[in-house]
């Protein structure tokens, strides 16, 4: 003959059926943290690359990159890893410096030219 739970044996079964449940939410949680810091790294790894791809075909924007990464990197072991490219990009580049910018680009409207002739 099957012995019956008391209402604490109960309560204690619930809570241990609870606490697995938290566990399993809680695994997946972070698993689904993970999954999403590999892809926030992948997508930094590819603009990295189309970035350096683009600085070797444009030395405007090898000049704003060499500046952007001068700004900020801060630790020496990250200058380190740019160290070559930045060097090779400052001599091969030099004379290809854009001017300092006083003012940003900003674009005008075009103009209608059927309405100013018509005065």
């Amino acid at each position: 003959m099957a012995t019956r739970k008391t209402a604490e044996q109960k309560r204690e079964e619930l809570r241990r059926k609870i606490a697995a449940l938290k566990a399993q939410e809680q695994a997946l949680a972070a698993k689904e943290n993970q999954d999403q810091r590999k892809r926030d790294t992948r997508r930094k790894i590819l603009a990295g690359a189309a970035a350096l791809a683009h600085a070797d075909l444009d030395p405007v924007f090898a000049a704003a990159l060499r500046t952007a990464l001068d700004a900020v990197l801060i630790k020496e072991a990250d200058r380190a890893l740019f160290q070559d490219w930045l060097t090779v990009a400052k001599e091969s580049h030099a004379e290809n410096q854009p001017p300092p910018a006083s003012a940003p680009f900003v674009p005008t409207p075009p103009t209608d030219i059927e309405n100013t002739n018509e005065s």
